[in-house]
């Protein structure tokens, strides 16, 4: 999809005005990946308990940062506002996939392209079944995995389904697992899952041979390469409070 094919919604346009601005000098595959980088770090070190991968990502946020003029890192704040008023204002979409697909940066990246919105939106409707409620009531929490997960719009579709299927608080209630091997999209999918307060994490690697090991709560895999959002941590609170009281009923 070539960017004059495609127009951009409403609340998008404001996001591609600002981070032209950024290409005007440099290369928009290489801005899109630095916006990218800022921001999940930002995110990720703001509630990551792992002083050693704080560390890590601290370092990269840093080299990226360093590059670009104060006026500039003013124009990636701006661009996490956009990113952030469009999701509160309507978490139904893929808004960072669509701009990614609109301006073309797809086709630099192994040709990829995203499943559009409203065919996620059938499949997460498909995928909610008679059995979640059970599952919540017996394990207190139900999960949902996509082993390529793109932008997470897979994901998101699950989460806009469970709400319309009447599964309110989610965030306490369903464990949201992306892994893709595009460190870019593991990103994105990180980023518009943290920003619509979904609990789970993303897994930087490829699923046929890097599948998640361990319990799905609490992944095996290399700790650089797992990315979980703000509400996972909320999830853990929540499972532990609810087996702490479960404890002293029987107690």
């Amino acid at each position: 999809m070539g960017r004059n094919q495609y127009v951009f919604k409403e609340d998008q346009k404001a996001f591609v005005k600002e981070f032209m601005t950024l290409c005007e000098t440099r290369n928009s595959w290489k801005v899109w990946q630095d916006y990218l980088t800022i921001t999940a770090i930002s995110i990720s070190n703001a509630v990551d308990h792992r002083d050693n991968v704080r560390e890590k990502r601290e370092q990269d946020y840093m080299s990226v940062i360093g590059t670009y003029q104060k006026s500039e890192v003013d124009t990636f704040c701006r661009l996490f506002s956009e990113t952030m008023l469009a999701l509160d204002k309507n978490p139904e979409q893929d808004f960072l996939g669509e701009i990614y697909m609109g301006l073309g940066l797809g086709q630099n990246q192994k040709g990829q392209f995203f499943t559009p919105w409203h065919v996620a939106e059938m499949m997460g409707l498909m995928s909610y079944g008679e059995g979640i409620e059970e599952c919540i009531e017996k394990k207190g929490y139900v999960s949902v995995n996509d082993p390529t997960c793109g932008a997470g719009v897979m994901l998101l579709a699950f989460a806009s389904a469970c709400k319309k299927e009447g599964l309110n608080d989610i965030s306490d209630k369903v464990l949201f697992v992306g892994q893709d091997i595009d460190l870019v999209a593991v990103k994105m999918c990180y980023i518009q899952l943290s920003l619509c307060n979904c609990a789970g994490y993303v897994i930087w690697g490829n699923s046929l041979t890097q599948a998640p090991t361990g319990d799905v709560l609490m992944p095996e895999n290399d700790e650089a390469d797992v990315w979980y959002t703000p509400s996972y941590y909320r999830l853990l609170d929540a499972l532990v409070k609810a087996h702490e009281e479960k404890a002293a009923e029987s107690a």
